[in-house]
Order: C-alpha cells, then sequence, then structure tokens
C-alpha cells in the first residue's frame, strides 16, 4: 500500500509544479476540534479531539495541498498519518488516511474567498502486533470554509466539516484553523 500512496504522491507533484510556478499551489497543516459519534455496537465511545496540529481524518495530524485546477475550482489532497502504542493492550496501530476534495472558490486563488466543498475519504488501520488485523473505511461528506490570502505567500482558513463513514456507521464533525504557504510565483 505504501508504494501506491507513494506513486500516487509523485504523480500529484509533477502535475502541479506548473500550477506552482503560478502561484496556484498552496500548502498547509491544521489546526482543529474534531467530535465522532459513538459505536455503541463495538463498545468504543463518542470521541472529541483536540490537535495541533490535527483536524485531519478523525481529528489526526494532517498536510494538505489546494490546487487550483481551474480559476475557482481547486483539487485539495489531504495525507495524515498516526502511530498509536497502547503499553497497557501490548498494542502498536498506524492509521493512514487520505482524502480527495473538490472545492469552489467564490474568488480566484490570490483573494480571500468564501469556499464550498466536497469529501471523500479513505482511513487504513493496521495493527503491527497481528498483522492480519486490519480495518479500511470509506467516508464522505463536505463542508464550508473561508480562506484569508496574508500577503503573496501566505493563506489561514476556518472551516466546518461533516463526514459520514461508511462501515463504522459513524459522523465526523470538525472545525478546523488551517495555515498554508503558497507556492513561488515567477
Amino acid at each position: 500500500m505504501r508504494g501506491r500512496v507513494g506513486g500516487v504522491l509523485g504523480m500529484l507533484v509533477r502535475a502541479a509544479a506548473p500550477l506552482a510556478a503560478q502561484g496556484r499551489v498552496e500548502v498547509g497543516t491544521q489546526a482543529g476540534f474534531t467530535y465522532r459519534s459513538s459505536d455503541e455496537m463495538q463498545g468504543e465511545p463518542t470521541l472529541l479531539q483536540v490537535g495541533i496540529p490535527g483536524g485531519g481524518l478523525l481529528g489526526r495530524p494532517t498536510v494538505w495541498a489546494t490546487i487550483f485546477v481551474a480559476r475557482r475550482f481547486a483539487f485539495e489532497p489531504h495525507l495524515s498519518y498516526q502511530f498509536v502504542r497502547n503499553d497497557d493492550a501490548d498494542d502498536n496501530e498506524g492509521r493512514l488516511g487520505v482524502s480527495a476534495r473538490g472545492a469552489w472558490y467564490a474568488n480566484e486563488p490570490r483573494r480571500s474567498s468564501l469556499y464550498a466543498f466536497g469529501d471523500a475519504s479513505l482511513d487504513r488501520s493496521r495493527d503491527f502486533e497481528n498483522s492480519s488485523a486490519s480495518d479500511t473505511d470509506f467516508g464522505f461528506g463536505g463542508g464550508l470554509g473561508y480562506r484569508w490570502q496574508v500577503g503573496d505567500r501566505f493563506g489561514v482558513r476556518t472551516e466546518g466539516l461533516y463526514r459520514y463513514w461508511v462501515d463504522d456507521r459513524r459522523n465526523e464533525i470538525a472545525v478546523i484553523l488551517g495555515f498554508g504557504v503558497v507556492a513561488k510565483r515567477r
């Protein structure tokens, strides 16, 4: 799976390079509050998580890129990874999350703007102690946000997100504060 993710990331970087030269790519991370409803069937509690960085898939640390593929439309890949060690349960778990967003911005990339987005996400966890124990879930949702362009090189954004996880039948609600750096313009 790592090889596929690396290949996809390499392809995205090559495709985004010409757009970055035009100042149409922003890369960043975020902080946030994430609420996830409980899964009473599996005995898992409701979760409220605060993360700096955080606010990504299920509250995890995240890096993202905004790639303006048209004047007001952007493709936004998000990537998160978290390693958790639980000494009490003698458990080590890795969680990889990937999201793809389509976002519509009210203004062009060089101006502050309101935006709306749709989101499709994949979450994969793997128990390192038990190699056969892994789980994959698909989520979808959307949200609204506002992006402030601060000078030529910096972007700050706030957004609200709702995501529904299909297999776990859980709701995820997040409030996010993001910080990004705009790629160099010619």
